[in-house]
Protein backbone atom coordinates (compact mmCIF):
# COMPACT_ATOMS: atom_id res chain seq x y z
CA UNK A 1 0.00 0.00 0.00
CA UNK A 2 1.38 3.39 -1.01
CA UNK A 3 2.35 5.70 1.81
CA UNK A 4 0.06 8.73 2.11
CA UNK A 5 1.13 12.15 3.32
CA UNK A 6 -0.95 15.01 4.69
CA UNK A 7 0.16 18.59 4.08
CA UNK A 8 -1.26 21.63 5.89
CA UNK A 9 -1.04 25.16 4.51
CA UNK A 10 -2.47 28.48 5.68
CA UNK A 11 -3.19 31.40 3.35
CA UNK A 12 -2.63 34.39 5.62
CA UNK A 13 -4.47 36.73 3.24
CA UNK A 14 -7.55 34.56 3.80
CA UNK A 15 -7.05 34.31 7.56
CA UNK A 16 -10.32 36.00 8.61
CA UNK A 17 -12.35 33.95 6.13
CA UNK A 18 -10.64 30.74 7.22
CA UNK A 19 -11.46 31.49 10.87
CA UNK A 20 -15.12 31.98 9.96
CA UNK A 21 -15.10 28.67 8.06
CA UNK A 22 -13.54 26.89 11.04
CA UNK A 23 -16.23 28.31 13.31
CA UNK A 24 -18.95 27.03 10.97
CA UNK A 25 -17.35 23.65 10.27
CA UNK A 26 -16.74 24.50 6.58
CA UNK A 27 -13.74 23.59 4.45
CA UNK A 28 -12.30 26.96 3.24
CA UNK A 29 -10.92 25.25 0.13
CA UNK A 30 -14.42 24.22 -0.90
CA UNK A 31 -16.58 27.06 0.49
CA UNK A 32 -17.28 30.48 -0.99
CA UNK A 33 -17.26 32.82 2.02
CA UNK A 34 -16.58 36.54 2.31
CA UNK A 35 -15.85 38.58 5.44
CA UNK A 36 -17.57 41.94 4.94
CA UNK A 37 -19.93 44.38 6.66
CA UNK A 38 -23.28 44.16 4.83
CA UNK A 39 -24.54 47.30 6.56
CA UNK A 40 -22.26 49.25 4.21
CA UNK A 41 -24.12 48.02 1.13
CA UNK A 42 -22.90 46.34 -2.05
CA UNK A 43 -19.79 48.52 -2.14
CA UNK A 44 -18.60 47.14 1.20
CA UNK A 45 -14.93 46.15 1.18
CA UNK A 46 -14.20 42.42 1.51
CA UNK A 47 -11.76 42.06 4.39
CA UNK A 48 -11.00 38.49 3.31
CA UNK A 49 -12.23 35.77 0.97
CA UNK A 50 -11.67 32.01 1.14
CA UNK A 51 -9.02 30.22 -0.96
CA UNK A 52 -11.92 28.62 -2.89
CA UNK A 53 -12.95 32.05 -4.18
CA UNK A 54 -9.38 33.06 -4.93
CA UNK A 55 -9.05 29.92 -7.03
CA UNK A 56 -11.89 31.27 -9.19
CA UNK A 57 -9.89 34.40 -9.99
CA UNK A 58 -11.59 36.69 -7.47
CA UNK A 59 -9.04 39.03 -5.93
CA UNK A 60 -8.69 39.56 -2.22
CA UNK A 61 -9.78 42.91 -0.76
CA UNK A 62 -12.27 43.52 -3.56
CA UNK A 63 -15.73 45.04 -3.06
CA UNK A 64 -18.91 42.97 -2.92
CA UNK A 65 -20.10 44.59 -6.15
CA UNK A 66 -16.97 43.34 -7.95
CA UNK A 67 -17.71 39.66 -7.25
CA UNK A 68 -19.16 38.01 -10.42
CA UNK A 69 -22.94 37.57 -10.22
CA UNK A 70 -22.69 33.88 -11.09
CA UNK A 71 -20.64 33.14 -7.94
CA UNK A 72 -22.75 32.19 -4.94
CA UNK A 73 -21.17 32.99 -1.58
CA UNK A 74 -21.91 33.46 2.11
CA UNK A 75 -21.14 36.73 3.87
CA UNK A 76 -19.80 36.69 7.45
CA UNK A 77 -19.71 39.93 9.47
CA UNK A 78 -16.24 40.83 10.79
CA UNK A 79 -15.46 39.62 14.32
CA UNK A 80 -12.10 41.14 15.15
CA UNK A 81 -12.09 39.91 18.76
CA UNK A 82 -12.40 36.33 17.48
CA UNK A 83 -9.57 36.81 14.98
CA UNK A 84 -7.37 38.23 17.73
CA UNK A 85 -8.16 35.15 19.85
CA UNK A 86 -7.06 32.86 17.02
CA UNK A 87 -3.95 34.98 16.48
CA UNK A 88 -3.19 34.72 20.21
CA UNK A 89 -3.33 30.91 19.92
CA UNK A 90 -0.75 31.05 17.13
CA UNK A 91 1.42 33.47 19.12
CA UNK A 92 1.30 31.23 22.21
CA UNK A 93 2.17 28.23 20.05
CA UNK A 94 5.37 29.97 18.91
CA UNK A 95 6.29 31.02 22.46
CA UNK A 96 5.73 27.51 23.83
CA UNK A 97 7.87 25.96 21.12
CA UNK A 98 10.70 28.44 21.74
CA UNK A 99 10.35 27.81 25.48
CA UNK A 100 11.08 24.11 24.96
CA UNK A 101 7.68 22.47 24.65
CA UNK A 102 7.66 19.45 22.37
CA UNK A 103 5.26 19.43 19.42
CA UNK A 104 3.37 16.58 21.11
CA UNK A 105 2.89 18.70 24.24
CA UNK A 106 1.70 21.66 22.17
CA UNK A 107 -0.77 19.45 20.29
CA UNK A 108 -2.20 18.07 23.55
CA UNK A 109 -2.56 21.59 24.98
CA UNK A 110 -4.39 22.83 21.88
CA UNK A 111 -6.75 19.87 21.95
CA UNK A 112 -7.37 20.29 25.70
CA UNK A 113 -8.20 23.99 25.17
CA UNK A 114 -10.64 23.10 22.39
CA UNK A 115 -8.68 24.96 19.71
CA UNK A 116 -9.54 23.68 16.23
CA UNK A 117 -7.44 23.52 13.10
CA UNK A 118 -8.18 25.58 10.01
CA UNK A 119 -10.36 22.77 8.70
CA UNK A 120 -12.31 22.64 11.95
CA UNK A 121 -10.68 19.44 13.23
CA UNK A 122 -10.05 18.91 16.92
CA UNK A 123 -6.96 16.71 16.53
CA UNK A 124 -3.62 18.39 15.82
CA UNK A 125 -1.01 16.46 13.82
CA UNK A 126 2.71 17.02 14.09
CA UNK A 127 3.03 18.23 10.49
CA UNK A 128 0.21 20.74 11.05
CA UNK A 129 2.08 22.43 13.91
CA UNK A 130 5.41 22.24 12.08
CA UNK A 131 3.87 23.97 9.05
CA UNK A 132 2.59 26.79 11.29
CA UNK A 133 6.03 27.19 12.86
CA UNK A 134 7.69 27.45 9.44
CA UNK A 135 5.09 29.61 7.67
CA UNK A 136 6.71 32.99 7.01
CA UNK A 137 3.30 34.51 6.16
CA UNK A 138 2.57 34.90 9.87
CA UNK A 139 5.21 37.65 9.91
CA UNK A 140 3.30 39.70 7.32
CA UNK A 141 5.72 38.68 4.57
CA UNK A 142 5.21 36.28 1.67
CA UNK A 143 7.54 34.01 -0.26
CA UNK A 144 6.17 33.83 -3.80
CA UNK A 145 7.12 31.27 -6.42
CA UNK A 146 7.57 28.22 -4.17
CA UNK A 147 6.07 26.12 -6.95
CA UNK A 148 5.86 26.51 -10.72
CA UNK A 149 4.40 24.93 -13.85
CA UNK A 150 7.09 23.81 -16.31
CA UNK A 151 4.72 24.34 -19.25
CA UNK A 152 1.07 25.13 -20.00
CA UNK A 153 0.21 21.46 -20.60
CA UNK A 154 1.45 20.16 -17.25
CA UNK A 155 -1.43 19.70 -14.79
CA UNK A 156 0.60 19.64 -11.59
CA UNK A 157 2.87 22.27 -10.12
CA UNK A 158 6.44 21.36 -9.17
CA UNK A 159 8.56 22.51 -6.24
CA UNK A 160 10.77 25.45 -7.18
CA UNK A 161 14.37 25.51 -5.99
CA UNK A 162 14.98 28.99 -7.39
CA UNK A 163 16.96 27.74 -10.37
CA UNK A 164 14.09 26.89 -12.71
CA UNK A 165 11.96 29.94 -11.91
CA UNK A 166 12.41 33.11 -9.81
CA UNK A 167 11.36 33.23 -6.14
CA UNK A 168 10.25 36.55 -4.67
CA UNK A 169 10.20 37.57 -1.00
CA UNK A 170 7.57 40.27 -0.45
CA UNK A 171 7.76 42.19 2.82
CA UNK A 172 4.67 43.74 4.41
CA UNK A 173 2.27 42.11 1.96
CA UNK A 174 -0.41 41.66 4.68
CA UNK A 175 -0.97 42.26 8.42
CA UNK A 176 1.42 40.32 10.66
CA UNK A 177 0.40 38.06 13.55
CA UNK A 178 3.86 37.52 15.02
CA UNK A 179 7.10 39.49 14.96
CA UNK A 180 9.83 38.53 12.52
CA UNK A 181 12.22 38.11 15.46
CA UNK A 182 9.91 35.57 17.10
CA UNK A 183 9.65 33.64 13.84
CA UNK A 184 13.45 33.57 13.49
CA UNK A 185 13.78 32.28 17.07
CA UNK A 186 11.40 29.42 16.23
CA UNK A 187 13.53 28.47 13.22
CA UNK A 188 16.67 28.53 15.38
CA UNK A 189 15.00 26.37 18.03
CA UNK A 190 13.86 23.88 15.37
CA UNK A 191 17.41 23.62 14.05
CA UNK A 192 18.78 23.29 17.59
CA UNK A 193 16.53 20.31 18.23
CA UNK A 194 17.60 18.67 14.97
CA UNK A 195 21.24 19.19 15.93
CA UNK A 196 20.57 17.78 19.41
CA UNK A 197 19.22 14.57 17.87
CA UNK A 198 21.79 14.33 15.07
CA UNK A 199 24.80 15.08 17.29
CA UNK A 200 23.95 13.15 20.43
CA UNK A 201 26.51 13.38 23.21
CA UNK A 202 26.84 10.39 25.51
CA UNK A 203 23.55 8.88 24.38
CA UNK A 204 21.48 11.99 25.19
CA UNK A 205 18.97 13.53 22.80
CA UNK A 206 16.35 16.30 22.87
CA UNK A 207 13.53 15.67 25.33
CA UNK A 208 10.99 17.79 27.22
CA UNK A 209 9.34 15.19 29.44
CA UNK A 210 10.63 16.57 32.76
CA UNK A 211 11.42 20.18 33.81
CA UNK A 212 15.18 19.51 33.69
CA UNK A 213 15.04 17.53 30.42
CA UNK A 214 17.58 18.83 27.91
CA UNK A 215 18.76 21.56 30.30
CA UNK A 216 21.46 19.75 32.33
CA UNK A 217 25.07 19.47 31.19
CA UNK A 218 27.88 17.67 32.99
CA UNK A 219 30.30 20.19 34.45
CA UNK A 220 33.20 17.73 34.00
CA UNK A 221 32.93 16.25 30.50
CA UNK A 222 30.15 18.32 28.87
CA UNK A 223 27.78 15.42 28.20
CA UNK A 224 24.07 15.68 28.85
CA UNK A 225 22.47 14.32 31.99
CA UNK A 226 19.89 11.54 32.02
CA UNK A 227 17.18 10.96 34.59
CA UNK A 228 17.21 7.61 36.41
CA UNK A 229 14.94 6.21 39.11
CA UNK A 230 16.81 3.97 41.54
CA UNK A 231 15.59 1.85 44.46
CA UNK A 232 17.34 2.67 47.72
CA UNK A 233 18.17 0.19 50.52
CA UNK A 234 14.97 1.24 52.33
CA UNK A 235 12.96 0.27 49.28
CA UNK A 236 12.14 3.88 48.42
CA UNK A 237 12.40 4.80 44.73
CA UNK A 238 14.37 8.00 44.20
CA UNK A 239 14.89 10.02 41.01
CA UNK A 240 18.36 11.34 40.27
CA UNK A 241 20.27 12.78 37.31
CA UNK A 242 23.56 11.37 36.06
CA UNK A 243 26.01 12.07 33.23
CA UNK A 244 25.27 9.98 30.11
CA UNK A 245 28.98 9.55 29.48
CA UNK A 246 29.52 8.25 33.02
CA UNK A 247 26.49 5.90 32.78
CA UNK A 248 27.53 4.45 29.42
CA UNK A 249 31.31 4.36 29.76
CA UNK A 250 32.08 4.29 33.49
CA UNK A 251 33.98 6.49 35.93
CA UNK A 252 37.18 6.19 33.90
CA UNK A 253 35.60 8.50 31.28
CA UNK A 254 33.87 10.89 33.70
CA UNK A 255 34.30 11.12 37.46
CA UNK A 256 30.94 12.79 38.12
CA UNK A 257 28.25 11.77 40.61
CA UNK A 258 24.50 11.36 40.38
CA UNK A 259 22.52 14.26 41.86
CA UNK A 260 19.26 13.69 43.68
CA UNK A 261 16.37 15.38 41.82
CA UNK A 262 14.98 16.99 44.99
CA UNK A 263 18.41 18.45 45.78
CA UNK A 264 18.70 19.71 42.21
CA UNK A 265 15.28 21.38 42.42
CA UNK A 266 16.06 23.07 45.76
CA UNK A 267 19.42 24.31 44.44
CA UNK A 268 17.89 25.68 41.24
CA UNK A 269 15.14 27.51 43.17
CA UNK A 270 17.76 29.06 45.46
CA UNK A 271 19.67 30.34 42.42
CA UNK A 272 16.42 31.77 41.00
CA UNK A 273 15.70 33.57 44.29
CA UNK A 274 19.12 35.16 44.16
CA UNK A 275 18.45 36.38 40.64
CA UNK A 276 15.01 37.74 41.52
CA UNK A 277 16.41 39.55 44.58
CA UNK A 278 18.50 41.65 42.20
CA UNK A 279 15.85 41.72 39.44
CA UNK A 280 15.85 45.49 38.87
CA UNK A 281 19.62 45.60 38.49
CA UNK A 282 19.65 42.57 36.15
CA UNK A 283 16.90 43.98 33.92
CA UNK A 284 18.61 47.37 33.68
CA UNK A 285 22.03 45.90 32.83
CA UNK A 286 20.66 43.48 30.22
CA UNK A 287 18.37 46.03 28.59
CA UNK A 288 21.03 48.75 28.39
CA UNK A 289 23.65 46.32 27.11
CA UNK A 290 21.56 45.01 24.24
CA UNK A 291 19.95 48.28 23.18
CA UNK A 292 23.29 50.07 22.98
CA UNK A 293 24.65 47.45 20.61
CA UNK A 294 21.64 46.78 18.45
CA UNK A 295 18.33 48.32 17.41
CA UNK A 296 18.91 51.80 15.87
CA UNK A 297 22.18 51.00 14.12
CA UNK A 298 20.85 47.66 12.89
CA UNK A 299 17.76 49.19 11.32
CA UNK A 300 19.72 51.94 9.57
CA UNK A 301 22.25 49.41 8.24
CA UNK A 302 19.49 47.13 6.92
CA UNK A 303 17.85 50.05 5.12
CA UNK A 304 21.18 50.99 3.57
CA UNK A 305 21.73 47.41 2.34
CA UNK A 306 18.21 47.24 0.89
CA UNK A 307 18.67 50.54 -0.92
CA UNK A 308 22.04 49.51 -2.39
CA UNK A 309 20.62 46.10 -3.40
CA UNK A 310 17.82 47.80 -5.35
CA UNK A 311 20.32 50.11 -7.03
CA UNK A 312 22.46 47.13 -8.06
CA UNK A 313 19.45 45.30 -9.46
CA UNK A 314 18.44 48.36 -11.49
CA UNK A 315 22.01 48.79 -12.72
CA UNK A 316 22.17 45.10 -13.76
CA UNK A 317 18.89 45.44 -15.66
CA UNK A 318 20.10 48.58 -17.42
CA UNK A 319 23.36 46.81 -18.29
CA UNK A 320 21.47 43.86 -19.78
CA UNK A 321 19.34 46.21 -21.93
CA UNK A 322 22.44 48.04 -23.09
CA UNK A 323 23.98 44.72 -24.18
CA UNK A 324 20.81 43.83 -26.10
CA UNK A 325 21.02 47.17 -27.92
CA UNK A 326 24.71 46.37 -28.64
CA UNK A 327 25.80 49.55 -26.80
CA UNK A 328 28.37 47.67 -24.73
CA UNK A 329 30.97 45.07 -25.59
CA UNK A 330 31.05 41.51 -24.27
CA UNK A 331 34.26 42.03 -22.25
CA UNK A 332 32.97 45.12 -20.45
CA UNK A 333 29.59 43.44 -19.90
CA UNK A 334 31.19 40.37 -18.28
CA UNK A 335 33.45 42.57 -16.12
CA UNK A 336 30.57 44.67 -14.77
CA UNK A 337 28.36 41.61 -14.19
CA UNK A 338 31.15 40.09 -12.10
CA UNK A 339 31.50 43.35 -10.17
CA UNK A 340 27.76 43.50 -9.45
CA UNK A 341 27.69 39.82 -8.48
CA UNK A 342 30.56 40.13 -6.01
CA UNK A 343 28.99 43.21 -4.39
CA UNK A 344 25.63 41.42 -4.10
CA UNK A 345 27.36 38.55 -2.27
CA UNK A 346 28.99 41.03 0.12
CA UNK A 347 25.63 42.69 0.82
CA UNK A 348 24.01 39.30 1.41
CA UNK A 349 26.72 38.40 3.94
CA UNK A 350 26.21 41.75 5.73
CA UNK A 351 22.45 41.22 5.76
CA UNK A 352 22.79 37.72 7.25
CA UNK A 353 25.06 39.04 10.00
CA UNK A 354 22.64 41.86 10.84
CA UNK A 355 19.67 39.47 10.85
CA UNK A 356 21.53 37.24 13.30
CA UNK A 357 22.14 40.23 15.56
CA UNK A 358 18.49 41.28 15.28
CA UNK A 359 17.38 37.75 16.18
CA UNK A 360 19.62 37.84 19.25
CA UNK A 361 18.07 41.16 20.26
CA UNK A 362 14.57 39.67 19.88
CA UNK A 363 15.61 36.70 22.04
CA UNK A 364 16.95 38.92 24.83
CA UNK A 365 13.91 41.18 24.65
CA UNK A 366 11.60 38.18 24.99
CA UNK A 367 13.75 36.97 27.92
CA UNK A 368 13.29 40.32 29.66
CA UNK A 369 9.53 40.28 29.15
CA UNK A 370 9.29 36.73 30.50
CA UNK A 371 11.60 37.46 33.43
CA UNK A 372 9.64 40.55 34.47
CA UNK A 373 6.38 38.63 34.14
CA UNK A 374 7.62 35.65 36.16
CA UNK A 375 9.16 37.68 38.97
CA UNK A 376 5.72 39.18 39.62
CA UNK A 377 4.23 35.72 40.26
CA UNK A 378 4.44 34.35 43.79
CA UNK A 379 4.75 30.70 42.74
CA UNK A 380 7.83 31.27 40.57
CA UNK A 381 10.18 30.62 43.49
CA UNK A 382 8.32 27.73 45.13
CA UNK A 383 8.05 25.15 42.34
CA UNK A 384 10.20 24.12 39.40
CA UNK A 385 8.20 25.05 36.29
CA UNK A 386 9.62 23.53 33.11
CA UNK A 387 8.03 26.18 30.89
CA UNK A 388 9.48 29.09 32.85
CA UNK A 389 12.85 27.38 33.08
CA UNK A 390 13.10 26.78 29.35
CA UNK A 391 12.09 30.37 28.60
CA UNK A 392 14.69 31.88 30.95
CA UNK A 393 17.54 29.36 31.19
CA UNK A 394 19.94 28.37 28.43
CA UNK A 395 21.59 25.47 30.28
CA UNK A 396 22.57 24.28 33.74
CA UNK A 397 26.10 22.97 34.35
CA UNK A 398 26.02 20.27 37.04
CA UNK A 399 29.21 19.86 39.04
CA UNK A 400 30.06 17.70 42.05
CA UNK A 401 29.85 20.67 44.44
CA UNK A 402 26.98 22.65 42.90
CA UNK A 403 25.46 24.04 39.69
CA UNK A 404 26.01 26.97 37.34
CA UNK A 405 22.79 28.35 35.85
CA UNK A 406 23.37 30.12 32.52
CA UNK A 407 20.46 32.37 31.57
CA UNK A 408 19.62 33.25 27.97
CA UNK A 409 20.35 36.91 28.65
CA UNK A 410 24.03 36.10 29.28
CA UNK A 411 23.89 36.19 33.11
CA UNK A 412 25.26 33.17 35.01
CA UNK A 413 24.82 32.24 38.70
CA UNK A 414 26.86 29.71 40.67
CA UNK A 415 25.06 27.92 43.50
CA UNK A 416 26.23 25.28 45.95
CA UNK A 417 23.93 22.32 46.53
CA UNK A 418 21.07 22.89 48.96
CA UNK A 419 20.23 19.72 50.86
Amino acid sequence: MAKTRTYFCIDMKSFYASVECAERGYNPFETNLVVADLTRGKNALCLAITPAMKAQGIRNRCRLSEIPSNVKYEVAPPRMALYIEYAADIYSLYREFIAGYSITQIAKRLQADGVKTKLGRESWRHNVIESILTNEKYTGNALLGKTFKPDVLTKYRQKNDGKKAPIYYVEGSHPAIIEKGLFDLAQQEMQRRRDANDNKVGGGRYSSRYPFSGMLVCGICGSKLRRQVRTMGSGKRTASWGCCNRINNGRAECDSHHVNEEVLEATYLTAMRRLVDSAEEVVEVVRDGTELALEPENKAAMERIDEETIQLQEAALALHKAKQRMEIGAVEYASRVKEYSERMKELEAERNELQGTAAKYAEVRMWLDTFIEQTMQSDTLTTVDGTTMKMLVDRIHVRNDGIVVEFKCGVAIEQEYVK
